[in-house]
């Protein structure tokens, strides 16, 4: 299959998720999966390809934020289509809203991929939702925590994260920490 994708932005990040992340899921099979923030879908075919995914659900409102505004959003939405076909189960529109009809669902997921807004009160709401759909023992993985960009700690990533690490480390253990973040949710 040809993939059309601008931008790779997920490639860079491959060795850490070959050398910790695909570790924690040898042996695992039948892995349900949800991203916040699919943009190209290039990580989401990284994760079919490298995960035994039997279901994978991708949120994103391919509207862009305050860093894409050089990028032509429509013709990322039509890559997203033509580079997953319909091998996911894809939702667009705002992340909170489309979260909390899952869990509306009583949705349950293995793994949660959280690359969505880059605010850090997204990130956060995100997190607390995703929560509530993430299964015990199960993985979170934060995008772009080390982000560098040149704007107010408010639109980073990072301190959305460290927020919700600190309002629930008595449920998670942190994994790894790089420029992504991986957690796991403790058995109960």
């Amino acid at each position: 299959m040809k993939f059309e994708f601008d931008e790779d932005w997920h490639n860079n990040q491959v060795p850490v998720l070959k050398e910790y992340f695909l570790p924690l899921w040898k042996n695992k099979r039948n892995i349900r999966a949800l991203e916040i923030g699919s943009f190209e879908g290039r990580s989401t075919v990284w994760w079919m390809d490298n995960m035994d995914i039997i279901e994978m659900v991708c949120i994103d409102t391919w509207e862009g934020g305050e860093e894409h505004s050089h990028i032509d959003m429509r013709k990322v939405f039509e890559n997203f289509k033509a580079n997953v076909g319909d091998k996911v189960r894809w939702h667009r529109g705002y992340s909170h809203d489309i979260l909390m009809d899952l869990i509306k669902e009583q949705r349950k997921f293995d793994f949660i991929y959280i690359d969505g807004s880059h605010m850090a009160k997204d990130v956060l709401f995100d997190a607390m939702l995703s929560d509530r759909l993430l299964v015990s023992g199960g993985i979170m993985l934060f995008d772009d925590y080390l982000w560098p960009a040149k704007l107010p700690e408010n639109h980073r990533p990072k301190k959305g994260i460290d927020m919700f690490f600190e309002l629930n480390h008595e449920n998670y253990v942190q994994v790894y920490g790089y420029y992504q973040v991986c957690i796991k949710k403790k058995d109960t």
